[in-house]
This record gives structure tokens, sequence and C-alpha cells, in this order.
């Protein structure tokens, strides 16, 4: 099973703050539900909103020099550097030292990653932001 590396800090520290009540859960309707009453008249097939949905990707093309072009599920995109990235973490060092294994980069199959097989997965999080931190010019 691949593991998911490299959230944000920022976003698994705002995860671990996020605190719900130790006796209630409420989804995307008008009432609460204990613990031990989860009925509801939802349908199995809709949706539960809790925030902003994640980044989905739609393409990767490997560029030279550990950089990629993505595309974004609302068609834009964006040219990384991944070295940064790669480096930080063991499970990438075939990617990041092997050229071969970085041309292989591919979208996974529900466009939360790239992958490059086995357990080296980039998740979609992280590349947005890289992307993020890209567009912002740095102060001097």
């Amino acid at each position: 099973m691949p593991r998911r590396l490299g959230l944000p800090s920022a976003w698994a520290d705002a995860v671990a703050k996020t605190k719900m009540p130790s006796n209630e859960w409420t989804p995307n309707c008008d009432h609460v539900h204990s613990k031990t009453d989860m009925s509801c008249d939802m349908n199995d097939d809709e949706m539960i909103s809790v925030g902003d949905p994640l980044p989905r990707l739609t393409a990767v093309q490997v560029l030279d020099d550990r950089r990629v072009r993505i595309t974004w599920d609302d068609g834009s995109s964006d040219e990384i550097d991944l070295a940064p990235a790669l480096g930080s973490r063991k499970v990438f060092t075939a990617p990041l030292n092997d050229d071969a294994i970085f041309a292989s980069a591919k979208v996974g199959s529900f466009g939360d990653c790239i992958t490059w097989g086995g357990d080296a997965e980039l998740s979609a999080v992280w590349i947005e932001e890289l992307a993020l931190q890209a567009r912002t010019p740095s102060a001097s």
C-alpha cells in the first residue's frame, strides 16, 4: 500500500488543531446526530462539505532539472521545481537521482498525487503548496 507523504506543515497543524465535539457529529444537514444515532435522510451518494476541496491534477509533463508542468482540474497549469521536495524524503531518492525514473512520472488514479510507481507518491496538496510558493515573489 503506497504511503501518503509530505503534507505541508501548516495544513497538518490545522488538521491537528481541529476539534469536533466529543458527543456530536454534524453532517451537511439541518440536525445534530448523536454518536448512537447516525441516521439521516441523506442519500448514500450525497457529499458532505467540510471545507475547500482538495487540489486535483489532470496531467503532468516532465521538464528538465526535476521540474514538471502540472495541469490542474480547473485547466490552469504551473511549472514547479520538485527537487526540494524530492530531496526531503528518503522515499523520493530514486526519482531524485535517476532521470529515467523521474521521467516516468504520472498522475495518480484519483488525481491526488504524482506517482513514480512503488511507494513514491507526491501529494497534490504538497504540489499545490510548491506552486503557491513559486508564484509568490520572495522578499529580498
